[in-house]
C-alpha cells in the first residue's frame, strides 16, 4: 500500500489546507466589524526658525518649522480579535511653486493590543520629527494636518484609513522667526 512517508505527507498536506482555509476565514471575518474611530486635532502653535541644516561642514541656513498640536482620538473601534497593532501618524501636507505636493509625517505612535487604553489624548504636543522643506522656505503657504492609521492584523491584509475632512486642521505657515497662535 502506502509507506509511512506518503501517509505523513498526506497528513501535512491536509493540515496545510485546513490552516489556509482557517486563515482566510479569520481574515474575512475582520471586515464584519465597523471601523469608525473618532478624533479631533487642533494646531496650538507654529513657529518658523532659521538654522543650519546639520553636519559640521554645512553653512547653509534653512527654515525649520516647529508645530505644537492637541489630539484627542479613540481607536477602540479599530480593535477586534484579529488586530495585532495600529500605527497612527499625523502628517502635514502643503503646496509650493517647484513642488506642488509635499507631505511629511510629524508625529507617530504604535498602539499594540496589550495597551490598556486605545485612546490618545495629547495637549500642546510638539512635533516628533523635524519639519523641513526641500526648498528651505515655508513663508505664507497653506498647510493641513491630517490624522491617519494603519491596522496590522494577525492574519490578512493591512487596512489603511484616515480622518475625515472635518477632523483635519488647516493653517498657514508664518514668516521666519514669527509665532502664529492658532
Amino acid at each position: 500500500m502506502h509507506s509511512s512517508l506518503v501517509r505523513l505527507q498526506q497528513v501535512f498536506g491536509f493540515l496545510t489546507t485546513v490552516s489556509f482555509a482557517l486563515g482566510t476565514l479569520i481574515a474575512l471575518t475582520s471586515y464584519l466589524y465597523p471601523m469608525t474611530p473618532t478624533a479631533s486635532i487642533k494646531v496650538r502653535d507654529i513657529a518658523v526658525v532659521k538654522r543650519r541644516s546639520g553636519g559640521y561642514y554645512s553653512t547653509r541656513q534653512n527654515e525649520y518649522a516647529k508645530i505644537k498640536f492637541d489630539l484627542n482620538a479613540d481607536f477602540d473601534s479599530l480593535y477586534n480579535w484579529n488586530t495585532k497593532q495600529i500605527y497612527v501618524w499625523i502628517s502635514t501636507s502643503y503646496g509650493g511653486d517647484r513642488y506642488p505636493t509635499n507631505e511629511m509625517i510629524i508625529w507617530d505612535k504604535i498602539i499594540d493590543k496589550t495597551a490598556l487604553s486605545k485612546k490618545i489624548t495629547l495637549k500642546n504636543e510638539p512635533a516628533k520629527y523635524n519639519v523641513h522643506d526641500i526648498t528651505g522656505a515655508y513663508a505664507n503657504r497653506n498647510a493641513t494636518l491630517k490624522l491617519s492609521w494603519n491596522v496590522q492584523p494577525h492574519v490578512g491584509v493591512l487596512m489603511w484609513g484616515s480622518a475625515s475632512d472635518s477632523v483635519t486642521e488647516s493653517f498657514m505657515w508664518p514668516s521666519e522667526k514669527a509665532r502664529a497662535a492658532v
